[in-house]
């Protein structure tokens, strides 16, 4: 397996993730959240920090612009724990947790309770 730059959001705007994870990062700015998967035919990813979410949708923004859409349920996959584990390591991270997209919709709003629809 190798790691790569994925495509830019210009020319990749949407993502299928699929065997999809929410991965909360602690950080001296405040916590940042990730989406991990697989893209639907491709390998895993870890996208850059999540900066709006949709539950209804299951449908995310990140930093880079790219929209993430979630398929299925919640899962894991090898190729995404494996670039997880080296994303990890180069960022410096020490801690982190898996988190629901509830939790997500929280942090977004602020910490505010989000109601479910």
């Amino acid at each position: 397996m190798s790691l790569y730059t994925p495509a830019s959001p210009s020319l990749e705007p949407v993502a299928d993730l699929e065997r999809w994870q929410i991965r909360e990062v602690a950080g001296g700015n405040g916590p940042t959240m990730h989406f991990v998967g697989r893209i639907v035919g491709e390998d895993g990813r870890v996208s850059s920090r999540i900066v709006s979410f949709d539950r209804r949708s299951m449908e995310g923004v990140t930093r880079s612009g790219r929209r993430y859409r979630l398929l299925g349920e919640p899962g894991t996959d090898g190729d995404a724990e494996y670039v997880w584990s080296h994303w990890v390591r180069i960022n410096g991270v020490s801690e982190w947790t898996a988190a629901t997209p509830e939790r997500l919709e929280e942090s977004l709003a602020g910490g505010r309770s989000t109601p479910a629809p």
